[in-house]
């Protein structure tokens, strides 16, 4: 039997983590996109889930962002060209998440 000793975050490991806010942490529990465990009154993450989590949104992204299709008359666009998206959000936290989800 192997022991795995994976870390566990706490909300607030989570929330400077992720560069998010509580609100924010709580949706994404509530839809099941990251999985936490309640303990007592608090949540703890596993630091593989959230990793995961992370490396899932930047695969979505990319796969979004290759399936647009082609508008007539369009140049080719040169696939080592990189694509820009204009973020605007009156939160930082969402800001950064979204940055580290590209």
């Amino acid at each position: 039997m192997t022991m795995n000793n994976e870390p566990f975050l706490t909300t607030e490991e989570v929330l400077q983590y992720l560069h998010v806010n509580l609100r924010t942490v709580y949706r994404l529990i509530k839809t099941g996109e990251i999985p936490a465990v309640r303990v007592g009154r608090q949540w703890r993450f596993r630091k593989g889930d959230i990793d995961t989590w992370l490396d899932n949104q930047r695969l979505r992204g990319e796969a979004h962002i290759t399936s647009q299709p082609q508008l007539r008359g369009s140049r080719s666009v040169d696939e080592t060209q990189r694509r820009r998206v204009l973020v605007v959000d009156d939160e930082e936290g969402i800001r950064d998440l979204l940055a580290k989800a590209r």
